[in-house]
């Protein structure tokens, strides 16, 4: 039997748990918590974290209590360094998130409105910007706000049973957590621009066949296949080098993709020296990057490739931006450099034996 630990939201208490959490029938009020956090501790299961949403008198419907318990949670994971990967997963049977509580909304005034999606749009950021890969456990249909917390995810896996989509527009409303910004960018602009227009709902075949989710697999009796289906990929994900891991995500997301704050501002590290500099390589190495500054340019004495007229602006935009992005590929590459595990890595390799990442 596996042994984990659990935190509910701002308490200190863990207490192993002895079996794999059932889904919730409570349908007590709501001053219980609405999250849990589950942690994995075994050799099998390394840095193994699972984010639980557990309203089921609401189907996790998401109101100001419920946002503020994930970002809370998001805050404890991001700064636990033995984090490997996270699951995003409900505790309620037969769905993931049912969008936003419609009750609470009705409640509020129009800048009360403005400042709960704006929290919305920000929990999705935070969600997307932990360091360490997210996976979306669609064990249960996601509507609206909750599709858009699984777009933040880095993988999202479905069981057949399941049927989400962007609804927005049947209520004369739009997807205002980031739906309209990242479904294009997973499935296209112009299949991006069908759903959303039409409020239409995908099964999770169509969503696999579209690129939407990542991995379907036939739902089981106990309805925790996608459940099943992510701890697999989560162990295959932990067991790499935790380091080589993280800059990976970092290197295909980019240097615009990161922390993000409630007043917009956004940045690609935790640690950030607020002039627009990433700090985390630089300061903790005492040094730049050999070969770049942190504005990006050579300081081998070379030149950007590209063309430029007359007012300075570079014509070859997607060769700058490829350009660009090797810059921040070496950037990532050169962390993984100075680590023991890829050390371990070689080693085991050549001694064919079973490499013991540590994280350092």
């Amino acid at each position: 039997m596996f042994h984990m630990k659990f935190i509910l939201r701002l308490s200190p208490a863990r207490v192993k748990v002895t079996k794999w959490p059932n889904y919730s029938t409570s349908v007590s009020k709501e001053g219980r918590k609405l999250t849990q956090i589950i942690y994995h501790n075994s050799p099998e299961r390394p840095g193994i974290v699972e984010l639980c949403m557990n309203r089921p008198q609401a189907r996790n419907a998401l109101n100001a209590t419920l946002v503020e318990e994930i970002l809370t949670a998001v805050e404890a994971i991001r700064g636990d360094e033995e984090v490997r990967c996270v699951l995003l997963r409900s505790l309620v049977k037969d769905v993931f998130c049912a969008g936003a509580d419609l009750k609470h909304r009705l409640t509020l005034n129009e800048d009360q409105i403005r400042s709960f999606v704006s929290t919305l749009r920000y929990m999705t950021c935070q969600l997307e910007s932990i360091p360490v890969p997210v996976l979306a456990v669609l064990d249960g249909s996601a509507y609206g706000g909750g599709l858009e917390m699984a777009l933040a995810c880095d993988i999202r896996v479905a069981a057949s049973n399941v049927r989400m989509g962007l609804v927005e527009t049947k209520l004369a409303i739009i997807p205002g957590a980031g739906g309209t910004q990242r479904l294009p960018r997973i499935v296209g602009i112009p299949l991006a621009k069908e759903l959303i227009y039409t409020g239409r709902l995908v099964d999770s075949t169509e969503a696999k066949s579209i690129g939407l989710v990542n991995t379907l697999t036939p739902q089981n009796p106990n309805q925790n296949a996608a459940y099943l289906a992510s701890l697999r990929i989560a162990e295959d994900i932990a067991h790499n080098g935790p380091i080589a891991v993280r800059m990976a995500k970092r290197a295909i997301d980019g240097p615009g993709r990161g922390t993000q704050y409630r007043d917009g501002q956004s940045t690609d590290s935790p640690v950030w020296d607020g002039q627009g500099r990433d700090t985390q390589f630089r300061e903790s190495q005492g040094r730049d990057i050999k070969g770049f500054d942190w504005q990006g340019k050579d300081t081998k004495g070379g030149e950007r490739k590209g063309t430029e007229n007359q007012d300075g602006h570079t014509q070859n935009r997607e060769f700058q931006g490829r350009y660009s992005g090797m810059e921040w590929e070496g950037i990532c590459y050169d962390r993984v450099i100075r680590t023991q595990d890829r050390v371990e890595g070689l080693k085991s390799f050549l001694g064919k034996y079973k490499p013991v990442y540590k994280g350092v």
